[in-house]
């Protein structure tokens, strides 16, 4: 018995007095009457709840309430229910709390407004019962009151009704190191976002250290347009708690958001490790590494993420995001039937569907398949007639084959399309162009300048379509310089205001110019190929063989490109 006796004072009287914060205690009394085999099985449950065996200790408790009619039994079985957010556990230990315990126990009918709530009862039915509690509860207890009855109602279907419910019977002015942040995390549920950010901000001013609170605050401050502060507190959560994953996902997608990729590498950097525990940040740091044009590592990241067969079922938004994404990394890497094998998989209800079937066609396009290609474009304008995309990549492989007339008549329809973008009308000059209808593409580039003219790219497209054709030089060098004076450092630009110094013999400045493009835009064959000839011009046929070996494995099948070269090496001694 003495043995008995000094664990219950080492365990029992320890662990009321240095347990975490739990909703409601009721603490059992202790007295001569207490039966010492109940106080043996009271030391027990605490044993078995310190050592974690929580689903054990709820059944104990329970059992403690049942058979002794102990209401403090029926209070810790509630509070391991709250905590686990076991809806059904909890109304149980919250009625068998309310049958044992005095009729002035208010904590037991807390606990039963609380267990209600989170069972679908809205607060609107429970307004008699939870105004009684509100007056018997200190302020402390009453935000503590309304956090939990915020979080019960979250998980309810009306949540605008259970909002303004919750805001009639206990004052916003209750709300804090408790409610703040549950309450105001049903307020933005219901896209009261103005409303969800002054409580977000009363919530993390209340626990700054708090890795929730600050995800909350700083979303919301992202929202309301306050990236920069939205960024403090991302930084300031993520300083005070280095080791929480989900203020590291944030802060590294929101660097990336911001084109701030070094910084979004390092923070994700940490993430790596997870990526098989949680899946969905391996997509986040895909397209990191992407951004940062690490495109075998993004690929390697997609495929972890793809590999979780629940994500298909359990996030399909996500699943065919990372296969549009994948196909998309492939593609730039020229492997064209494995892109394509992921852009077939990206299914019919997603918002990529379209524009994914398009990148297939590309990629055919691309392959040269011109006849499969052709008979999956004309299924694909009968099926979405007004999608400019389809049509003009349709005309594109008719240009490739030889049919000018056909790919004009493609083009002609593109154009009769309502609300045509610059980028429509762009392309549609291109093919053009590729078609051999140069006048043709002019007009579409100078009606399209009359629509948009403040567009540089069109700009450049016309002054670019001159010099090809060898006309109009002056008004050629005007559009381009109209389009390097809204963007001076578009590699694409300078490659056009480079060439059209190479044209007219100045190959110096030609040279410095396309020096510069290719620089700029390694990845872009025929400014390469400019900036070879520009090498020749100057007399360095070692930069210019170069130069061209480098376009070649950009672009193997660049006939211009390969005859260049031959000739370079036929005329070296």
């Amino acid at each position: 018995m003495l043995h008995r006796l000094a664990l219950l004072s080492t365990v029992v009287i320890g662990f009321i007095f240095g347990q975490a914060f739990a909703a409601f205690p009721e603490e059992p009394q202790f007295g001569r009457d207490m039966d010492a085999q109940l106080m043996f099985e009271i030391v027990t449950s605490e044993f078995v709840y310190t050592l974690g065996n929580k689903g054990d200790a709820y059944k104990i408790y329970m059992e403690q309430a049942k058979r002794h009619r102990l209401a403090w039994g029926a209070s810790r079985a509630f509070n391991i229910a709250l905590e686990a957010k076991a809806r059904k556990e909890m109304l149980q230990a919250a009625e068998r709390w309310a049958s044992v315990a005095s009729s002035k126990d208010i904590n037991a009918k807390a606990a039963l407004c609380i267990a209600k709530v989170f069972n679908g009862t809205p607060l609107s039915k429970l307004k008699k019962d939870i105004t009684t509690v509100k007056k018997a509860l200190k302020s402390n207890q009453l935000d503590e009151f309304a956090a939990h009855l915020a979080n019960g109602a979250f998980s309810q279907q009306n949540k605008a009704e259970n909002f303004k419910t919750l805001n009639e019977l206990i004052p916003s002015s209750n709300y804090g190191k408790y409610a703040a942040l549950p309450v105001g995390k049903l307020a933005s549920a219901i896209g009261q976002n103005d409303i969800a950010l002054r409580y977000a901000s009363t919530a993390y001013q209340n626990n700054p250290d708090d890795s929730e609170a600050a995800r909350f605050y700083a979303t919301l401050l992202y929202i309301a347009g306050d990236k920069k502060k939205g960024f403090q507190i991302l930084e300031s959560g993520l300083s005070a708690n280095p080791q929480d994953p989900d203020l590291r996902y944030l802060l590294a997608r929101s660097y990336l958001s911001e084109k701030q990729i070094d910084l979004a590498l390092k923070t994700a950097k940490p993430l790596e490790p997870l990526v098989y525990e949680i899946p969905f940040i391996a997509g986040t740091i895909a397209e990191i590494y992407r951004a940062a044009g690490q495109n075998a590592e993004a690929k390697s990241f997609l495929e972890i993420f793809l590999s979780d067969k629940r994500l298909a079922k359990n996030d399909p938004r996500l699943f065919n995001q990372a296969l549009f994404l994948l196909g998309r990394i492939e593609t730039e890497g020229q492997q064209y039937e494995e892109a394509n094998r992921h852009f077939l998989a990206v299914t019919s209800d997603s918002d990529l569907y379209v524009l994914a079937r398009f990148q297939y066609a590309e990629n055919l396009y691309a392959l040269k398949d011109y006849g499969k290609v052709r008979q999956f474009l004309h299924k694909a304008v009968k099926d979405y007639p007004q999608n400019a995309d389809f049509l003009i990549l349709l005309a594109r492989v008719d240009a490739a084959l030889g049919n000018d007339k056909a790919a004009k008549a493609t083009l002609d329809k593109t154009l009769a399309l309502p609300k045509l973008t610059a980028h429509d009308y762009y392309w549609c000059a291109i093919v053009a162009s590729e078609a051999k209808l140069h006048d043709f593409s002019e007009q579409i580039l100078r009606k399209a300048i009359t629509l948009y003219p403040e567009n540089p790219t069109l700009c450049n497209a016309l002054g670019y379509n001159l010099l090809e054709r060898g006309v109009r030089f002056a008004e050629a060098k005007q559009l381009i310089e109209a389009a390097l004076k809204k963007e001076p450092a578009n590699p694409m630009y300078i490659d056009s205001y480079g060439w059209y110094f190479f044209l007219v013999k100045d190959y110096e400045q030609a040279f410095k110019l396309l020096d510069r493009a290719w620089r700029d835009a390694p990845q872009e064959a025929e400014i390469g190929l400019h900036f070879a000839k520009a090498c020749l011009a100057t007399g360095d046929k070692a930069q210019a063989q170069k130069t061209l070996d480098t376009v070649l494995k950009i672009k193997p099948d660049y006939d211009e490109a390969k005859i260049l070269l031959r000739e370079i090496r036929e005329s070296r001694p």
